[in-house]
């Protein structure tokens, strides 16, 4: 767990922003496998191999406290449909 920035939990009426955890990968996997079209332009990993080590990389970088990653998940279905996630910007 990280140590100063503590896990939290953002609902709104269409998703909800959960901290990512492991239990979020075949979610996200099956998210990653439906439409590409809209990943045309980052990295998102389709098969689950590649998201548990995708996963397992953000969630180190928790740790290190460098992001704050958040799986985003569909209200209407409680079902994983993206991940998200909060830097420190380095811009003043």
């Amino acid at each position: 767990m990280n140590p100063t920035i503590a896990p939290v939990t953002l609902t709104g009426t269409i998703v909800r922003f959960e901290p990512l955890r492991l239990a979020h990968i075949d979610g996200l996997t099956a998210a990653a496998a439906e439409d590409r079209r809209t990943y045309e332009h980052t990295t998102v990993p389709h098969e689950a191999e590649a998201m548990a080590a995708y996963v397992a990389d953000l969630l180190t970088a928790w740790r290190a406290e460098q992001t704050i990653p958040f799986a985003q998940i569909r209200s209407n279905d409680n079902r994983p449909c993206r991940r998200d996630e909060i830097r420190e910007s380095s811009h003043a």
